[in-house]
């Protein structure tokens, strides 16, 4: 099993990305090498938990092409090298009756199927920060 733990700050109400640079073994080097759209084997998985329950308050399935870039994103003084971003609008999770409520951590974990390595699984720990309106 592979598996990365990302931790981030969002406001609530607000869209926030989940981002990444993802790794697979490779046959012919001692270093991984990025992951890149062939190398995914069906569709994505995301599921949003509220810290400490089991119950998905938000699921879905995508395409790899709709959150990994072949040409991954260079790391900059201001910005986080990435080949992997999927972006959690608070409409869409909201539209199933969901919120994401402040003063809360949430685990959002994607499930990544792979042609020669397997599941990867993403976990990123998403703090929701109260706002006042």
């Amino acid at each position: 099993m592979t598996a990365l733990e990302v931790h981030g700050e969002s406001f609530q109400g607000t869209d926030f990305y989940l981002d990444a640079a993802v790794t697979i073994a490779s046959d012919t080097s001692d270093d991984d090498v990025l992951l890149v759209t062939s190398d995914v084997s069906g569709s994505i998985s995301l599921d949003i938990f509220e810290a400490g329950n089991a119950t998905a308050v938000y699921s879905t399935t995508f395409a790899a092409s709709t959150v990994i870039v072949n040409t991954p994103l260079p790391w900059r003084l201001d910005s986080i090298g990435r080949n992997f971003r999927k972006k959690i609008a608070d409409a869409t999770v909201g539209a199933g009756g969901t919120v994401l409520r402040g003063g809360r951590d949430y685990d959002c974990i994607v499930r990544i199927p792979t042609v020669a390595d397997g599941t990867l699984r993403l976990k990123f720990v998403q703090t929701i920060k109260p706002i006042q309106v």
